[in-house]
């Protein structure tokens, strides 16, 4: 949910930008772009750390697969815990998971999203 939001407000800042751009004073234009560049990067980096904290809990769990814990008992329970383990994801529900292509796919979305707003206002 939260990813949809900032989208929307990235492309309603980019839209203003480039449709209203010679009729906006200099202090809304600095306000737009300044907001603009902190969301858009604030969530780009939020992102990024979601992706990392993916691929290394991964790692964690991938190593804790071995067998030779020691004796038969504790064999079985660190492989029951192993089963139970799952890696730190930031998402909620099934919505939104970060994962490897994330950045690229918030990028590309607020791209389209604002040539189609373009597009679609054109007069």
């Amino acid at each position: 949910m939260f990813n949809g939001v900032v989208m929307l407000i990235s492309m309603y800042c980019y839209f203003v930008l480039i449709r209203f751009w010679s009729d906006l004073k200099l202090v809304s234009k600095a306000l737009l772009l300044l907001w603009t560049v902190l969301i858009t990067s604030s969530w780009l980096v939020g992102l990024e750390i979601g992706k990392i904290l993916l691929i290394k809990g991964n790692k964690v769990l991938g190593s804790c697969k071995g067998d030779i814990w020691g004796n038969r008992r504790e064999n079985k329970t660190m492989k029951k815990f192993n089963r139970s383990c799952k890696p730190v994801l930031i998402c909620y529900g099934k919505q939104f998971v970060i994962g490897r292509v994330s950045l690229f796919v918030f990028c590309r979305g607020v791209t389209r999203g604002t040539c189609r707003l373009l597009l679609t206002t054109k007069t």
